[in-house]
């Protein structure tokens, strides 16, 4: 019971010696402490969520219950009424300039999934590792033929296909 008194105590001080408003410093010091000891205090004693927040709230009620004034209180209703305020033009703000930011240039267009195989894909004119160009002679549902200008032949399979390649065993081809 101690371990979790003493932190309040501790605030109660902070408050009274920060009342002559000449010891703000000291009155910032010792809260801080209550609130460092209250938080590990009660995560020793297993305190989660809800209590923990309960328990640090507490230093809150003692500064506001020692330092009420109508002005306090005009500020917090002007805070209350200010926040959502601010969050709203915060949230209509960010979606306006990430607007500006898209490429209003070109409608923008339905995108259409490709049902064609790798090997539909692959363009006419494809080159191997020293950039010799090779031309499709003949493209099957699982293979295609191309022919290189001097006359070479390669089958590029399914199985083999990448993204912007092959790996056959006649070397890389890419496109």
């Amino acid at each position: 019971m101690f371990s979790i008194v003493m932190p309040y105590a501790l605030t109660l001080i902070g408050v009274l010696v920060g009342d002559g408003n000449d010891f703000m410093a000291f009155a910032v010091f010792f809260t801080v402490i209550g609130v460092v000891w209250t938080f590990i205090a009660a995560t020793v004693k297993e305190f989660r969520g809800k209590g923990l927040l309960a328990l640090e709230a507490g230093h809150a009620v003692i500064w506001l219950l020692f330092n009420f004034s109508p002005e306090l209180l005009g500020k917090a209703i002007g805070l209350v009424i200010a926040l959502p305020i601010a969050i709203l033009v915060g949230v209509v703000g960010l979606s306006f300039f990430r607007g500006l930011s898209a490429d209003d240039s070109a409608p923008a267009m339905p995108r259409q999934e490709d049902d064609r195989t790798p090997l539909q894909r692959v363009p006419n004119i494809i080159y191997d590792g020293s950039n010799s160009r090779w031309q499709l002679v003949n493209r099957g549902y699982d293979t295609a033929t191309y022919e290189s200008d001097d006359g070479r032949q390669v089958v590029l399979r399914h199985a083999e296909m990448g993204r912007s390649g092959a790996n056959t065993n006649e070397g890389y081809f890419h496109w």
